[in-house]
């Protein structure tokens, strides 16, 4: 089995928006940021185990599937990993995404502790070089390693100007520490949301730059608070997306 189809069903973000007209069949605060990073993070770091992608980072365990192509449906299980019994065997809530995805989530794990546990990981994987950029990169069952890589500030930064955007949910001193030579880097705080990693020497020209961005989307009419909720590169490109 290959990751393919489950890759082409994390392409939309936009699919992950939960189909329900009553809010108590959906865990509290789940979003559908968290339901798509939670895909996207299971099927690049997860392990491929007979017809499942299986993401395990206790307490969390996740399971999905893709029966599509034998007229059947992808799905996404989520739970809280137990030694001692079927984990699936807890209550669960169970809805449909807009991309059709079917998801059963244990009432047991909370959204709060499931992000928490996803940043941590993401954290490892960050430090193992699976990032590229700001988004992770597919974790081969072949490449894991217990080895420790650094980003490579020259292939980072090869150009003028290029910046790395840390994760939302990264500490970005601790994203300048998983470079070969955070010496010579610095951190941006673009808005309160957007961080991002230059060269030191560019800082100044950077952060310069960036204003402008930010000066040119109040003047379009973006609100201060519409303008914290922005992305880096609907900042650069001046314009919030749908």
């Amino acid at each position: 089995m290959k990751k393919n189809s489950f890759l082409e069903l994390g392409e939309r973000k936009s699919g992950f928006e939960i189909i329900s007209i009553d809010w108590d069949s959906t865990p509290k605060n789940l979003t559908p940021d968290t339901l798509w990073n939670l895909w996207d993070i299971t099927i690049k770091f997860g392990l491929i185990l007979n017809d499942a992608i299986v993401f395990k980072a206790v307490p969390l365990y996740v399971e999905a599937y893709d029966f599509r192509t034998k007229k059947g449906v992808a799905s996404l299980f989520v739970t809280r990993f137990s030694e001692t019994r079927n984990p699936f065997e807890n209550d669960a809530y169970t809805f449909t995404l807009t991309n059709k995805i079917r998801v059963s989530w244990d009432k047991t794990m909370k959204v709060c502790e499931t992000k928490m546990i996803m940043a941590e990981a993401d954290l490892e994987a960050m430090a193992d070089g699976y990032f590229v950029g700001d988004k992770r990169g597919l974790m081969m069952d072949s490449m894991q390693t217990n080895e420790k890589k650094k980003l490579l500030v020259q292939n980072v930064f090869d150009k003028s100007g290029c910046v790395y955007v840390v994760p939302q949910e990264f500490d970005p001193e601790f994203a300048l520490s998983c470079f070969d030579r955070p010496e010579i880097l610095a951190i941006i705080s673009v808005t309160p949301r957007v961080r991002v990693i230059c060269l030191k020497i560019e800082r100044r020209v950077l952060e310069s730059e960036f204003l402008n961005k930010l000066e040119k989307l109040k003047a379009m009419g973006y609100s201060a608070q519409i303008i914290e909720s922005m992305t880096f590169e609907e900042i650069i490109l001046l314009k919030k997306k749908k």
